[in-house]
């Protein structure tokens, strides 16, 4: 599966953590997938509701927690503030914007 949506295809997910030194590349990657697979899942699914975009978003959350102990067993962290990232979905909510903040709070 890849993204669709343009907008996505450029978008160059967790930009800022992959220019600072402090983030292990490998791990800045996976984190970058994470999201692209979550993104994926959005666009092939087509959640009808916030509530349904929540459960897709769990596993990514999960998935999050668990890269955060590779951050950690590398002498790094996720902070949320850095990767903390927004997905615009434009086909059937024109400009929802969803942080992974609160897509984590399920």
């Amino acid at each position: 599966m890849s993204l669709t949506n343009p907008q996505l295809q450029q978008y160059d997910f967790l930009a800022e953590m992959q220019r600072d030194a402090y983030f292990p590349p490998h791990l800045v990657e996976k984190g970058r997938q994470i999201l692209i697979r979550l993104c994926e899942a959005i666009e092939a699914d087509r959640p009808q509701s916030l509530d349904a975009l929540y459960v897709l978003s769990h596993a990514a959350t999960e998935e999050f927690n668990r890269l955060a102990e590779e951050f950690y067993e590398h002498d790094s962290e996720i902070e949320p503030r850095r990767a903390r990232t927004s997905v615009r979905i434009s086909r059937r909510w024109p400009r929802l914007t969803v942080s992974i903040r609160r897509m984590s709070r399920n």
